[in-house]
């Protein structure tokens, strides 16, 4: 949780799991802080998402510019 009342939970967000066969042990990371891993990791990946992003927040702006022209 973000934002919370109180005191904050001390969550690891991350997992060393033994307990795996031998191909799949290692240490995994919360769903959320993958792509923040692997754009740390990774300028190349890094420069990737940043052109996804990019391209997602132009398509929303020209939706939302043609539904305001259907307005007027």
């Amino acid at each position: 949780m973000l934002a919370s009342l109180g005191k904050p939970r001390e969550e690891i967000p991350y997992e060393n799991r033994k307990n795996l066969a031998p191909g799949l042990r290692g240490y995994y990371v919360h769903r959320l802080l993958v792509n923040a891993v692997a754009m740390w990791a990774s300028p190349r990946y890094a420069w990737y998402i940043y052109r996804l992003l990019d391209e997602i927040h132009r398509q929303e702006r020209e939706e939302m510019e043609n539904k305001l022209e259907a307005l007027l």
